[in-house]
């Protein structure tokens, strides 16, 4: 077989976008063993912290304890893990048994055993990962704001940029 430029380009452009496919649908293990910081692709330089009220929100990225997270085993619902900071809080919604379009994200005390809104697992976006709970719901930011300190709130996936997110 004689490899002509055609060929040898499409060749090129079926390995591209078989490792396109493959990297837009394959998971990230939840168990991951480092701390990270998660970063708004939409705004940025900002990232998920914790704030002295317990409210999740977007803040100029720092190294302190409230943006450094890790994924802390197996949530309440199955298949899910706690996001867990530095400061020893999880990140769910004010309800411990369900989540609604519009609830904020807050911190809590850890709970594997019975509040199923401290679970989350990572999702591919279009750009980097939404972060999805127990009901389908992503972490965004309350009206798509880049302000710093604008407020987390749970809503469904519709490929806002706010939803999106980034972890190192």
């Amino acid at each position: 077989m004689h490899l002509t430029p055609r060929l040898i380009r499409r060749f090129a452009l079926l390995a591209i976008s078989g490792s396109l496919f493959a990297y837009m649908f394959t998971a990230v293990p939840a168990e991951a063993a480092t701390t990270f910081r998660i970063h708004n692709v939409n705004a940025s330089g900002k990232c998920i912290g914790i704030d002295a009220s317990f409210n999740g929100g977007e803040w100029y990225c720092t190294n302190n304890a409230d943006q450094t997270f890790h994924w802390a085993g197996a949530s309440a619902a199955s298949g899910f893990s706690l996001l867990e900071n530095n400061n020893g809080w999880c990140l769910g919604t004010w309800r411990s048994d369900a989540t609604f379009e519009g609830d904020r994200i807050i911190a809590k005390a850890c709970d594997s055993q019975n509040d199923i809104s401290q679970g989350w697992k990572l999702v591919r976006a279009p750009t980097g990962y939404y972060i999805e709970d127990f009901d389908g719901l992503v972490i965004g930011v309350a009206s798509g704001s880049t302000a710093n300190g604008a407020a987390l709130v749970a809503w469904v996936p519709i490929t806002h940029s706010d939803q999106y997110w980034a972890l190192y």
